[in-house]
């Protein structure tokens, strides 16, 4: 038996009980087998279908074959028979060889058929021109349009390159034919004008010719400004609009006179002067735009109005005007760019009197280069820096000038002092040095400002300014370096240190030259965060962002330098932003800011100077309060004046809030001066209130001493009282020491002291009271310090400064 059956049956046969099913199961095998056969029968069919079909189309196959066969050898015999060749071989190479004759000799055809075409034309051109002028436009027309259309034959066979060689000559011969022709009615009609005249205005009797004349020369360049608009938009980046032809000849004796009098030995055509041909192209402008504005601008509407030409190059008659002049612009600044490219000073003048140039047009013309671009119009400026590539030489040229004043800047002596009257009276003062430097920079900005690259602002901004910024920043870490360095022991020995050195570093004189570096570091960081804000740098922040998110972090955004080290050189969020930054970024806007690596090391310098600053007047006024810590405090005589030991420290403080109060800014100087009132509050308690004994006397005299002090600041700073001691904690401590024994104390004895505390039947704060409540418990001294409205001192202070009191020793 099968090994399946078996398992089969072994799987349906278990138990006998399963034996009643036995019938049910049988008929079950039965349909399945049923079932199999039909799958098998149908199966047969299908493959004896298939096989039939496999005859059919192998006999079918075969019959084609034969009749092919038989068609390719009657074949063969007529083309032998045609060519009379030998084989059939060598009579399909002569066939197809004919063929290629063949086509040759159509193609032959098709050009003479366009060379009699354009002889047509040519012909009805020159006998319109005779009779019907107007109506040779027309003509013309057609045969520049058959001229375009040929323009796809310039990479094709020598005959093919022949024709439309020749057409295009045609047609450009029979344009300048038309041209001359129209232009002479345009002149005769300015002649009579007398164009260009100041005065010169147009009648009515000739504004017919004039209007003619005008609309016919724009019909005659139509064709040529159709081709332009029709070009890609990538050929169009680097090209100018045209210029309009009635408008080339009227400026035409307008660029005479410029050549007149910028070319040979002139004397308003001086190298150095290039101010004088710029300002004549603009008085041209002024002078003649409102007889263009009434006599052009109505024709170019009535022509242009039903066109797809949107430049404004060719319907704005201002624009119009403009673009003819600057082809006489062009020509000169192209003869003068080798005479001073030799000449740093020469180049540099010329370039700012170009970007002047650029921005009168822009702003007060509103000239946008008079073509339909999505791009901001690049300017002369742009044509001669990136086009022309005078760029790096321009910048190479700022850069030295920039550089050159900045070290004349340091190396005056006069410039390292602090400016009192360049910032407002509460301000930090800058020194001089820095405020010149800022002013540096902000023309340095003024060079680039109106600049249409991108690439180009950075380079100024990387290699002129960030560059400058930095070496001042070398410089005044290097001179607090230097103020550490003699403000130490160890530095103050070294070979090289001298005398003078040292006195430096000393007194007022160090304060003033601590306040140069921490001045001037504060005034250019906030420089370069006011700065940050500005249009210019915003935008250029925002374009550095969006290239690189686009570009990999090591592709050059700017000549040579990658992204990587432009956010070195600016900011890193530019190259450590993740998907929870760039989601923050699009929540709250945009992140970082294009001087923050510059600002931050600022910023750094800053801080660590007012550190300095501190701990230099910190040390000085303990030094200077070393003599009141030996003060004798026991004295019984009344006071008549503060400590002659404190005269010292008084002299110090008075002589350096003074300064501070004029050299630095009303908010850091108080946050300077509370540190350092609070090391000198801590010095006075440990050193002198909590190791001396006072009696009442000596109590009154360090409570007059305290205010002695409070005055040395507060007479010698902005920061009048406000009622509010500034050294509170001595002010408290002076006044438990100045509590007098009251009357009622004095009869009942000390022993009182110490018997239990009864407010309401004593509420008397003299000195064994207060002793009394101060040391019976936390909650009572509590008590007793409001009472007396000491709030800074803690319990245990209160009671250490009560027991420096003779009475209770």
């Amino acid at each position: 038996m099968d090994i399946r059956i078996e398992d089969y049956l072994n799987d349906k046969l278990q138990t006998f009980a399963d034996f009643e099913a036995l019938d049910s199961l049988i008929a079950n095998v039965q349909s399945q087998q049923d079932l199999l056969r039909k799958q098998l029968h149908d199966a047969e069919d299908e493959l004896t279908a298939a096989e039939d079909a496999v005859d059919t189309h192998t006999t079918s196959t075969n019959q084609r074959n034969v009749e092919h066969q038989a068609a390719k050898a009657e074949l063969d015999r007529r083309l032998v028979a045609f060519t009379q060749a030998d084989t059939p071989h060598d009579a399909q190479a002569a066939f197809l060889e004919g063929l290629e004759k063949l086509k040759e000799l159509e193609s032959a055809n098709g050009y003479m058929q366009i060379w009699e075409e354009v002889s047509s034309l040519s012909k009805t051109i020159k006998s319109q021109l005779e009779t019907t002028p107007e109506t040779s436009l027309k003509t013309y027309g057609q045969l520049s349009g058959l001229s375009n259309s040929l323009e796809y034959l310039e990479n094709s066979d020598e005959l093919a390159q022949s024709v439309a060689a020749h057409v295009k000559d045609t047609a450009k011969q029979l344009k300048q034919a038309i041209q001359a022709h129209f232009s002479s009615k345009l002149e005769d009609v300015l002649s009579k004008i007398l164009w260009p005249k100041t005065d010169a205005a147009l009648p009515d009797a000739l504004r017919p010719d004039f209007n003619a004349a005008v609309n016919n020369l724009l019909t005659l360049q139509r064709p040529e400004l159709e081709a332009r608009e029709l070009a890609s938009p990538e050929s169009r980046v680097h090209n100018q609009p045209a210029v309009l032809l009635p408008l080339e000849i009227m400026v035409k004796p307008l660029a005479t006179r410029f050549r007149y009098h910028f070319s040979g030995d002139r004397p308003t055509n001086r190298l150095d002067k290039p101010e004088y041909f710029f300002a004549h192209v603009l008085e041209i402008l002024s002078t003649y735009i409102d007889f263009v504005s009434d006599n052009v601008q109505p024709v170019l509407f009535s022509h242009f109005k039903a066109s797809k030409f949107p430049d404004a190059a060719y319907l704005d008659a201002t624009s119009a005007f403009i673009t003819s002049l600057l082809p006489m612009l062009r020509s000169k600044i192209s003869s003068i760019l080798p005479q001073v490219s030799n000449q740093p000073q020469l180049l540099a003048h010329l370039v700012h009197e170009l970007t002047n140039f650029d921005t009168i047009l822009r702003d007060e013309w509103r000239y946008d280069g008079g073509t339909n671009s999505t791009s901001d119009w690049n300017g002369l400026t742009g044509e001669v820096l990136t086009q022309q590539n005078w760029f790096d030489s321009w910048l190479r040229v700022e850069k030295d000038f920039a550089l050159a004043r900045y070290h004349s800047i340091i190396d005056d002596k006069a410039t390292a002092v602090l400016d009192y009257d360049g910032v407002a009276l509460s301000a930090t003062k800058p020194t001089k040095a820095a405020v010149r430097v800022h002013d540096l920079l902000a023309t340095v900005t003024s060079l680039y400002r109106s600049l249409s690259s991108f690439e180009q602002k950075l380079r100024f901004l990387l290699d002129i300014q960030l560059s400058i910024f930095d070496q001042f920043h070398t410089r005044l870490r290097s001179g607090l370096e230097s103020v550490l360095q003699l403000s130490t022991s160890l530095g103050r020995t070294l070979p090289n240190v001298t005398a003078e050195d040292i006195q430096e570093v000393q007194g007022v004189k160090g304060l003033d030259r601590l306040c140069r570096i921490y001045g001037s570091a504060h005034y250019l960081e906030a420089a370069m965060r006011d700065w940050s804000d500005d249009v210019l740098f915003l935008e250029l922040w925002v374009e550095l962002q969006d290239r690189a998110k686009s570009q990999d972090r090591e592709s050059s955004i700017a000549g040579p330098l990658s992204i990587a080290q432009v956010a070195q050189a600016t900011s890193s969020s530019l190259t450590t932003s993740d998907d929870d930054d760039d989601l923050e970024t699009n929540n709250a806007g945009t992140t970082g800011a294009l001087f923050d690596e510059t600002a931050t090391i600022y910023s750094q310098l800053r801080s660590r100077s007012e550190r300095v600053l501190i701990e230099t007047l910190t040390r000085t006024t303990r030094d200077s309060l070393r003599p009141y810590t030996n003060a004798p405090t026991s004295s019984s005589a009344e006071p008549d004046g503060p400590s002659p030991s404190l005269a010292g420290a008084m002299s110090i403080l008075a002589e350096s809030c003074s300064f501070l109060s004029r050299a630095i800014g009303a908010t850091p100087l108080r946050r300077m001066l509370k540190q350092v009132v609070t090391s000198m509050e801590t010095y006075i308690f440990d050193r002198v209130i909590l190791n001396h004994i006072f009696t009442l006397a000596g109590a009154q005299q360090l409570a007059i001493d305290i205010s002695a002090l409070e005055a040395s600041i507060q007479n010698n700073t902005s920061r009048r009282s406000s009622g509010e001691p500034l050294f509170l904690r001595l002010a408290e401590a002076a006044r438990l020491l100045c509590l007098e024994v009251a009357q009622e104390e004095e009869e009942g004895g000390e022993g009182d002291a110490w018997g239990a505390v009864d407010d309401d039947q004593n509420d008397t704060l003299g000195l064994w009271h207060v002793e009394r409540r101060l040391f019976y418990d936390n909650e009572s001294a509590r008590g007793v310090l409001a009472d007396l409205g000491i709030e800074t001192l803690s319990e245990s202070e209160a009671r250490n400064v009560i027991r420096r009191r003779a009475e209770l020793q």
